[in-house]
């Protein structure tokens, strides 16, 4: 990394949920994903343990507090995602969510999320749900998507949004770093589901896309141990993930410096930046790759080319 990245800084959001039900009757008194938020450092200094880059990595983490906590409730998640892109959005260049997979043995990167419109016939939501309806699982309110009111994102906004980050090498680089460091297995996961954890992703996705910014977002889902090892692993295993995104924006920065001015005889021209809209720019192998992966399983035709276009 060059030395210029030395005064650079990269500004992380990081979010964690609060309780939810099991689907007992009881519920899940604490979240991992906000017991973790807690084990979050304010900084990963540059070239540091989980940070390969050459600059510094600022932590925000406005959930980590006792009683902070996003709450899991559809109503909730989409009124306070709104707020958090309106305060942060512009001051950020990751926003990264987190949600509890209980049972799970690894730490996932989820690559794309439904809007709530969605149905499917694969997986628990075609088994458990009848119709694929995503987001009918009751909150921590016993309310679904639908006491939250109808969907505001129109049919300008694509049925699935993917991240803009290349998940596979985000894994890949995630887990090179922790070969060095005691922390949970990472892996690329197709969805972040059809429960609260998919639905906030998508409203974060969506805020994103009619904001015209790029699809700067990821959701990880982190196992439900509770024990100090345990979480302790999966915060080194979040920082590691965060450190391997700072590394694409790094990158990505390099390709959207500012031109430098044309010297035509003694005077100097400043080309013009041209400021793609969102869906106009250059479908790219990747985001082909992504439309193949969305139709080979189920979700086909002009609805997944629509969907790739959205990522950085």
């Amino acid at each position: 990394m060059s030395n210029s990245n030395q005064k650079e800084s990269v500004r992380v959001l990081v979010t964690g949920f609060g309780p939810f039900p099991r689907g007992n009757g009881k519920n899940y008194a604490q979240n991992t994903s906000h017991e973790i938020t807690k084990l979050l450092p304010h900084t990963l200094s540059a070239n540091s343990r989980f940070n390969p880059t050459g600059a510094r990595i600022d932590i925000i983490n406005p959930t980590s507090a006792d009683g902070q906590a996003v709450k899991v409730e559809y109503a909730h998640i989409r009124d306070y995602v709104s707020g958090l892109h309106d305060t942060h959005g512009n001051n950020v260049d990751l926003i990264l969510h987190m949600g509890m997979a209980d049972g799970w043995n690894f730490i996932s990167c989820e690559r794309r999320a439904y809007k709530q419109t969605f149905t499917s016939c694969w997986g628990a939501a075609g088994r458990i749900l009848g119709l694929g309806r995503y987001y009918r699982i009751k909150d921590f309110a016993g309310e679904t998507v639908d006491d939250a009111g109808e969907c505001p994102w129109g049919e300008d906004v694509p049925m699935g949004l993917c991240t803009g980050f290349d998940v596979d090498l985000l894994v890949e680089d995630a887990g090179k770093t922790l070969k060095e460091s005691f922390g949970r297995d990472v892996r690329g996961h197709e969805d972040g589901g059809t429960y609260c954890c998919g639905f906030i992703y998508y409203e974060s996705l969506a805020n994103k896309f009619t904001k015209g910014t790029s699809a700067e977002v990821l959701f990880c889902h982190v196992p439900g141990d509770l024990d100090q090892f345990s979480l302790k692993a999966g915060a080194n295993s979040i920082c590691a993930i965060i450190g391997a995104a700072a590394s694409q924006i790094l990158e990505e920065r390099k390709h959207k410096a500012p031109q430098q001015p044309v010297v035509v005889g003694r005077q100097q021209e400043q080309q013009p930046i041209v400021q793609e809209e969102p869906g106009n720019s250059t479908v790219s192998a990747q985001q082909r790759q992504r439309a193949m992966e969305m139709m080979a399983s189920g979700f086909g035709g002009e609805r997944a080319i629509q969907a790739t276009k959205y990522s950085a």
